[in-house]
């Protein structure tokens, strides 16, 4: 392994840690200008669905929890005024299932096939379910 004098990563002067650069601000600030914008009907019924539970939890008088003075991040289920609200709604936004064409259709032929086959069979009279072959046969 190489000697830590000689990875970069490993020798930044002090003074330039935790100094702010233009260029990365800049880069986050358009990749959260696009994202802004591609997910805000997302961003609009998260808001909505926060504001309904808030408006629940003030009207049954819980608004002050076990977090008094504390400040959670705002995906985190504990800073939500009633978890269990939380907790349904993401079980309710289950994917939709989609329908399998392609292996509808794959189906569908080798099923053709197979009946094809079944109606050209001749059928097996009774008593005849088992075939001894003949010496000539072997």
């Amino acid at each position: 392994m190489e000697a830590a004098a000689e990875i970069p990563a490993l020798n930044i002067p002090p003074e330039e840690i935790c100094v702010i650069h233009a260029g990365p601000t800049k880069r986050w600030l358009i990749a959260k200008q696009i994202w802004d914008v591609k997910y805000a009907t997302q961003k609009r019924r998260v808001q909505l669905a926060r504001g309904r539970e808030y408006i629940k939890a003030q009207n049954r008088g819980f608004l002050g929890g076990d977090l008094l003075g504390e400040i959670p991040p705002l995906s985190a289920l504990a800073g939500r005024p009633n978890t269990q609200i939380a907790i349904s709604e993401d079980k309710d936004e289950t994917p939709k299932k989609r329908k399998n064409l392609a292996g509808w259709m794959w189906g569908r032929m080798g099923g053709k096939e197979d009946r094809q086959k079944e109606d050209c069979k001749e059928p097996v009279a009774e008593g005849d379910d088992h075939v001894t072959p003949t010496a000539g046969e072997i």
